[in-house]
């Protein structure tokens, strides 16, 4: 078997951020650039999955040939009770998606301008959001939200390269495709559930999910083509500038987790290009991540899909109104993070309307803008665990953002922090933490009358 693991390193100014490409297939197994299939075959792949009204799906494909209408990316045909869901060509040649509850509905073009081609592009269907958009590379195509909110699972498991029927079979030739797959990755709530790619397998190209292993061939044992081999993709992209240092991350994609500073104490400055189209977790394990562009479903500074993770560090946010709809999860993975907050430092009005949870300790809003954690119907999210390793002492963020040692504190410095929007419960543990808003100690049960004008705690619903 072949050693296919490596390490880029990539200037970057005077900073440094280290691309770690960590992988392994099966000794039968090697990955390649993409699998082709023939429309004329009536090649389909079925990889096994019914889509959900919280499904999200993100696909890195081309075309192999536009001259006829009705090809499939991907599909599953609607029937009563049943969600259709299909990215295809139609009849006008432009690009087009169905995402119904069931058979009695339509479909939406994305955009009259958009021309099905042959170029590389990348299909994101967010159902829970109603969104969908196209890219090719980081430049946005089209991009769309529709009326209808899908409440049914699909009967039928998801096809690539074709539809699938009623009866769970292949439609018509029309409806499958002349079309080089390169990814696909499946979200539920926000995290990935399958992560597919291509691969050859004992001599015949098929689809592999790297999450599990399991291999999907053309449903009728008719062989498709492919590209040439490459490494395994990428799992892993640290971006790691040193203590203090400012580092500007040019614009990324493909399947890959980001970790920013390797550790509490590594206290790098990362500012993130506000369209990236990565899929994976990302997180900040020290010093401070700035981002300006943060949308509910599509391309942003944290790329298309995967959970954020905090550990002691400075999560700055200096864009307008924004919104981070995948889970928040603040955690303590180094000793050294253990007697140290995280701290939101908002500009502008930002929600995080997934879930949210800290599970390990301090929690500090500062800035002038809004941060809103509205929670959910049924949802419990714990805003701030209790220390014992006292108070933070207020305004010492020092020289990257980060507050000191013994920080176990709930404050909000400054700005407003605004909870239960969207009901819930939530809890701010008090166990031996002091609670502050701006610079006096309240007891957030009661605290009327006893803030400062630069700090704001808001409580619009929930328990």
């Amino acid at each position: 078997m072949k050693n296919l693991s490596f390490i880029t390193a990539c200037a970057l100014g005077a900073a440094m951020f280290t691309v770690a490409t960590i992988g392994s297939a099966f000794a039968e197994d090697v990955y390649v650039e993409y699998v082709q299939s023939d429309r004329t075959q009536n090649h389909t792949v079925n990889v096994g999955y019914k889509p959900t009204p919280r499904t999200k799906i993100v696909v890195d494909y081309a075309f192999v040939d536009t001259t006829t209408v009705q090809q499939r990316v991907f599909g599953i045909t609607g029937e009563a009770g049943s969600a259709a869901i299909q990215h295809y060509i139609n009849g006008a040649g432009n690009l087009a998606y169905t995402c119904y509850n069931d058979a009695n509905a339509g479909w939406w073009a994305l955009s009259s301008a958009t021309a099905a081609t042959t170029d590389r592009r990348t299909f994101i269907l967010d159902i829970p959001s109603r969104y969908v958009c196209v890219q090719q590379g980081s430049t946005y195509l089209c991009s769309h939200t529709h009326s209808v909110q899908v409440t049914n699972t699909t009967k039928r498991t998801l096809a690539i390269f074709a539809s699938k029927a009623a009866n769970n079979t292949l439609t018509s030739n029309s409806d499958c495709s002349s079309m080089k797959f390169y990814s696909m990755q499946i979200y539920e709530d926000g995290q990935i559930v399958m992560d597919l790619w291509p691969c050859k397998s004992d001599g015949k190209y098929c689809i592999k999910d790297r999450l599990t292993g399991n291999k999907f061939f053309d449903v009728n044992g008719k062989s498709l083509a492919g590209g040439a081999e490459v490494a395994p993709p990428a799992a892993d992209v640290l971006i790691a500038p040193g203590y203090n240092v400012t580092t500007n991350v040019p614009a990324f994609g493909g399947n890959v987790s980001v970790q920013l500073n390797r550790d509490a104490a590594d206290g790098g400055i990362v500012k993130m290009a506000p369209n990236n189209w990565y899929n994976g977790t990302t997180t900040l394990a020290g010093g401070l991540l700035e981002v300006d562009n943060l949308t509910a479903a599509a391309m942003g500074s944290l790329g298309v899909g995967g959970e954020l993770h905090l550990d002691a560090a400075t999560f700055k946010y200096t864009g307008g109104k924004g919104e981070f709809s995948r889970p928040v999860v603040i955690e303590r993975n180094t000793p050294s993070a253990a007697r140290r907050a995280t701290v939101f430092d908002i500009t502008g009005d930002l929600t995080l309307s997934g879930t949210f949870s800290n599970t390990t300790g301090a929690f500090v809003k500062k800035g002038p803008g809004t941060l809103r954690i509205p929670g959910a119907s049924g949802r419990t999210t714990t805003i701030c665990q209790k220390g014992g390793f006292g108070r933070l002492t207020l305004p010492d963020f020092g020289a990257n953002g980060i507050p000191g040692d013994n920080s176990s504190t709930f404050t909000i410095f400054d700005g407003t922090l605004a909870l239960g929007e969207g009901g819930g419960t939530f809890k701010i543990i008090r166990d031996f933490m002091d609670v502050y808003i701006g610079r006096t100690m309240v007891d957030p049960l009661n605290p009327e009358g006893k803030q400062e004008t630069d700090a704001v705690l808001e409580i619009y619903g929930g328990t």
